[in-house]
């Protein structure tokens, strides 16, 4: 079953996803689960509330587009009857030129749908 709802505040530094029918606990361990599966790590934080990455930065700067690097910080709370998942980007892709920002451009679109289909 889907318990996607609605997307309120879609801009090129985030997005909240919002959800129904499911249990805070749950949603945020598919959410944990679903960056896991994606390559990233937990850097701090718990379980769908932290800060997600994947790559190195000190790669990235190195190496610049030819090595992708991803920070994202991510909230996952009840609001009322529907449950939040706020996604925000905390890299901009900037160190590895136009190609890195346009990385993380369709890094974006992509978690925008994974975490859509929870």
């Amino acid at each position: 079953m889907k318990h996607y709802v609605k997307t309120e505040n879609s801009d090129k530094k985030g997005f909240i996803h919002f959800f129904s029918e499911i249990s805070l606990e749950d949603l945020s361990n598919q959410v944990h689960n679903c960056f896991i599966s994606n390559g990233y790590k937990l850097k701090d934080g718990t379980s769908g509330n932290g800060i997600y990455e994947k790559g190195s930065r000190i790669a990235r700067l190195l190496l610049g587009a030819f090595y992708k690097y991803f920070k994202w910080k991510i909230l996952t709370e009840r609001d009322g009857l529907e449950i939040l998942v706020k996604v925000e980007r905390k890299s901009s892709g900037m160190s590895g030129g136009l190609i890195g920002m346009n990385q993380v451009k369709k890094e974006t679109k992509n978690l925008f749908n994974k975490l859509m289909a929870l």
